[in-house]
């Protein structure tokens, strides 16, 4: 079988990563990743550019496409929770060792607003970075957005104390529970990828 030119397969990886930033299901991406692999090795094979299929805009080709495609709420809303999870594990295990966890409710809701607000973000700057391969704005987006991001999370860190907000005490058990709980799930979830 014919390898693609270095064109299509730079296009086939943006194409993927603008599908998935745009939280179009996983295996129905590789399947339409997989099909038009075969369309451009068929068309490079005839002698045609990756632009006779994608036509003269391929940012245009990658937004027709998630057009047509469904949202995959559920994934999406999977890949939040896991994230904020796999985030919280580690400042989780740290409180631990300074006894049973207490929260305020004002850095849980701070927390995960900030969390998810990076995420969005992030999925933007992704489809961006696709539509844009060339384009080096993309860096400095993904640099300022992640400093501004980790600023707000030191800022949340540093203001808990100073605002008056409802605790959240968990006793010994239930917090050595929620530690077990955290600890299993990012076992399962780093040999999940093998």
């Amino acid at each position: 079988m014919q390898t693609l030119s270095p064109a299509s397969v730079r296009f086939l990886a943006d194409l993927k990563l603008y599908l998935l930033a745009s939280g179009k299901n996983e295996q129905t991406t590789q399947d339409i990743v997989t099909e038009l692999e075969n369309h451009l090795q068929e068309a490079e094979a005839d002698g045609k550019s990756t632009v006779a299929i994608t036509g003269a805009s391929p940012a245009d080709y990658m937004k027709s496409i998630a057009s047509e495609m469904t949202t995959d709420y559920r994934e999406s809303v999977a890949i939040l929770l896991q994230t904020i999870a796999g985030v919280f594990c580690y400042l989780l295990f740290q409180d631990l060792l300074d006894g049973p966890l207490a929260y305020s409710l004002y850095f849980l809701i701070g927390f995960i607003v900030l969390i998810s607000l990076f995420l969005i973000a992030l999925s933007r700057l992704f489809r961006y970075s696709a539509t844009h391969p060339d384009s080096k704005r993309s860096f400095i987006w993904f640099g300022l957005y992640g400093s501004l991001t980790f600023l707000l999370l030191i800022g949340l860190f540093f203001t808990d104390s100073l605002v008056s907000s409802p605790m959240i005490h968990f006793s010994w058990w239930s917090s050595w529970l929620i530690g077990l709980f955290a600890f299993l799930s990012k076992i399962r979830r780093e040999y999940s990828h093998f």
